[in-house]
């Protein structure tokens, strides 16, 4: 990783014009900006009723914002229900009356398969055109995740969590490979895709957001010594797992100190803001709010420099999980088509 240069701890008393103290300003800066919200928030509730397209637009943003929540509250609550089914089906699968050949276990497994065999809408709506006008691919994309739950969730049920006969065996297995494949993909894609817009980061705009976050911590931290040398400790140590197998094997160990030097930056600028002079001018609450905004500017820029050192490995597991998880799926399919064909010829 390419070096990164911080702000050294200025001599604020040098030269002979008195200078304000930062934390005074801060506090008359922050009275001035409550005193105009206020301000500003009388004035929007008096023109309410002749700003209808402004009002809309704030409402759309909020609406924008909220939407992760919502999706993140989503798959929580899917993704605990798809667990809660797979448990109780295992501990009553020996007093399940559910029959594979008839029924309502016969059923299951039809719109079961039905499912599995929709997941190939995902891939086809890359690369048929006429199937780029329906829809963004980030919906396709969450539809695909949730019929590659659903779908091999009811063939479970179907087949009673048991294997079977040799052909119901192999085609069971060979969806729970491509199931597992297909959520160790998911993780690999969150890291190399916008959490947002799901489009496929380079490794400049890694780089830049990480540069944006440089800023906003130079621009707001005057960081001590020992702070500086906290990072430049984790840098050294990012730069040193220079191999694709070092780094790979090294991830889970990135992420654990990436948290550690974080959180002993955390302190030291906690430390900083509640006894240095710079900040005494201050009320208790102005701090805590302070150290709140400088934690959280802290633990974004630990999570873009991880991200930068981590991108080419995910890049290259997220390529390689291409050439294999597609064979797998065609090999799921030709098992799945044998075994109904042989259920039904006997």
């Amino acid at each position: 990783m390419e070096p990164i240069t911080y702000n050294k701890p200025q001599n604020r008393r040098s030269g002979s014009t008195p200078v304000p103290e930062p934390g005074a300003k801060l506090a008359v800066q922050r009275r001035q900006q409550a005193t105009a919200d206020a301000g500003r928030k009388r004035t929007d509730h008096r023109s309410a009723s002749a700003s209808g397209p402004v009002g809309k637009t704030r409402a759309h943003s909020s609406a924008a914002r909220a939407e992760p929540v919502l999706l993140k509250l989503a798959t929580l609550v899917f993704a605990l229900l798809a667990v809660l089914l797979l448990v109780r089906g295992w501990l009553n699968r020996e007093d399940s009356i559910i029959v594979a050949k008839e029924g309502v276990g016969y059923y299951l497994g039809i719109i079961g398969a039905s499912m599995i065999l929709l997941l190939m809408f995902y891939p086809a709506r890359k690369y048929f055109k006429f199937l780029r006008h329906f829809g963004r691919m980030r919906y396709w994309f969450r539809l695909h995740m949730v019929l590659g739950i659903v779908g091999p969730l009811l063939i479970l049920f179907h087949a009673n969590f048991s294997l079977g006969s040799l052909n119901s065996a192999v085609a069971l297995v060979s969806m729970l490979v491509v199931v597992v494949s297909g959520i160790i993909g998911r993780f690999i894609y969150r890291q190399v895709h916008s959490r947002r817009h799901d489009h496929h980061y380079t490794y400049a705009q890694i780089r830049q957001d990480l540069e944006a976050q440089k800023q906003v911590l130079n621009r707001r931290i005057t960081l001590s010594a020992p702070a500086l040398a906290i990072i430049e400790r984790f840098e050294a140590y990012l730069r040193r797992r220079s191999g694709f197998w070092s780094h790979l094997l090294a991830l889970p160990v990135i992420n654990l100190k990436s948290h550690e030097y974080a959180n002993s930056l955390v302190r030291l600028v906690r430390t900083q803001v509640y006894t240095s002079p710079e900040y005494r001018a201050l009320s208790r609450r102005e701090k805590k709010y302070l150290y709140v905004k400088f934690k959280g500017m802290i633990e974004r820029y630990f999570f873009s420099l991880r991200r930068a050192a981590n991108f080419a490995v995910y890049e290259k597991l997220f390529s390689l999980w291409h050439v294999l998880h597609f064979p797998l799926f065609i090999v799921l399919f030709f098992t799945a088509v044998l075994h109904v064909i042989v259920v039904h010829m006997y």
